[in-house]
């Protein structure tokens, strides 16, 4: 397989900016008849309530209420359900501020002491599924991750779980959740996928996006179907830890740094593409805020400051050729990155959470804002399938701003 090379970014304002690799371009030359991605028309936002400062993680959306299920604070389980108000509005609640798991997110790792927080939501049926991970796994003791109870937050002593995800360590599978379109649950093997990355304490997790097919309904230990990762031995997309301790230096590599983060997922319909949202640090360095050159983020660990909202996008026939076997997971790489239209109070652009409504083909990321500021909800639609070619992004004009 060919290696992934490196190619200039395109700075273009609020419009997007991407990286189009040479592997990418001669894999898109025998792809199946689904169109990729081919633009995005960004909406505008709207807020959280005010105390959700440090919420917003773990976006799922719920087309009974037409509204979004979403952590209330970073570093706990508690979680909520909002409506969608008109841009530029505030969500109200619909259901108050809850433990989903209702005490039951400690039995992830047990007799570990750190946080246990929400990686992701999903909206199955009736039922409300819930991934939790230990936030700081130091010893790599967790052994569950996925729990199903009942939409309504209110009712008591229905909640299942904690179970494993596949036989990997938990880290891998712990986070962003999204539906997988009938036309390609037979091709990624399962009606949902469910993954997680660059996480804290990163060799239990995956060093770039993740991503399992799974089945909501069945939730087993041998029941994920690995689609893309990269482990420890295999950093496909950028060698970790390779920076001077308090030294920040230019990152090198365009899709992984030491300071990124990944926070969602979605595949529209009608589309080959796999988007995953986050972040992605020009920079690489270990230490504490201020020797690393970050105002955002004080405190001693990986930064990459000044940060880009991204989105990377996979192609879903290179996860189906995982699938059917003649591609390992860490062979895969994103066809292109763009930069989001987004603005921070400081630059950190933590982007916690991503929903996709099939029906008006909207998708939600939430962006968190430090100093207390209000999270907020991002509004996108996907072009319908007959304005999409079947082309690789070729010009900058990724994201177009609706006014």
């Amino acid at each position: 397989m060919t290696t992934l090379s490196r190619v200039a970014r395109i700075a273009a304002g609020l419009a997007a900016v991407f990286v189009l690799t040479a592997l990418c371009r001669e894999e898109l030359t025998a792809q199946s008849s689904s169109p990729l991605v081919q633009s995005l028309n960004y909406l505008g936002k709207f807020s959280l309530p005010g105390d959700f400062a440090y919420g917003g993680k773990g976006l799922a959306y719920n087309a009974a209420n037409n509204s979004l299920f979403v952590t209330g604070f970073l570093n706990s389980p508690l979680t909520a359900e909002v409506s969608i108000p008109s841009i530029g509005g505030t969500a109200t609640y619909l259901q108050p501020l809850t433990d989903p798991t209702e005490g039951k997110s400690g039995q992830v790792n047990p007799g570990d002491p750190n946080n246990k927080v929400v990686g992701g939501y999903l909206v199955s049926g009736n039922n409300l599924i819930v991934s939790v991970y230990a936030f700081y796994d130091g010893g790599g003791t967790s052994t569950a991750s996925h729990f199903v109870r009942p939409l309504s937050l209110s009712t008591k002593g229905q909640v299942k779980g904690p179970f494993r995800v596949g036989s990997m360590n938990p880290g891998f599978h712990a986070g962003y959740m999204t539906h997988v379109p009938q036309e390609w649950r037979s091709a990624l093997g399962g009606p949902a996928l469910t993954g997680q990355g660059l996480i804290s304490i990163i060799a239990r997790t995956s060093y770039g996006p993740g991503a399992f097919a799974f089945d909501p309904n069945n939730i087993t230990s041998t029941g994920a179907a690995p689609l893309v990762y990269y482990d420890q031995e295999h950093m496909t997309l950028g060698t970790w830890g390779y920076k001077t301790n308090g030294v920040a230096e230019q990152n090198p590599y365009p899709y992984v740094g030491l300071g990124d983060e990944i926070g969602g997922v979605a595949l529209p319909d009608g589309t080959s593409s796999v988007l995953f949202f986050g972040r992605h640090g020009a920079t690489s360095c270990y230490g504490d805020g201020a020797p690393c050159g970050d105002p955002t983020d004080p405190y001693k660990g990986t930064h990459g400051y000044p940060y880009q909202p991204v989105m990377l996008v996979y192609n879903a026939n290179d996860l189906a050729a995982v699938r059917a076997g003649t591609k390992q997971p860490w062979q895969v790489v994103p066809v292109t990155k763009w930069v989001l239209p987004f603005t921070d109070s400081d630059g950190s652009y933590h982007i916690a959470g991503a929903a996709y409504d099939a029906a008006t083909r909207r998708i939600y990321v939430s962006q968190v804002f430090a100093h207390g500021a209000p999270t907020v909800i991002h509004v996108f639609t996907v072009p319908s399938t007959g304005t999409i070619t079947t082309k690789a992004p070729s010009a900058p004009q990724n994201v177009r701003v609706v006014k």
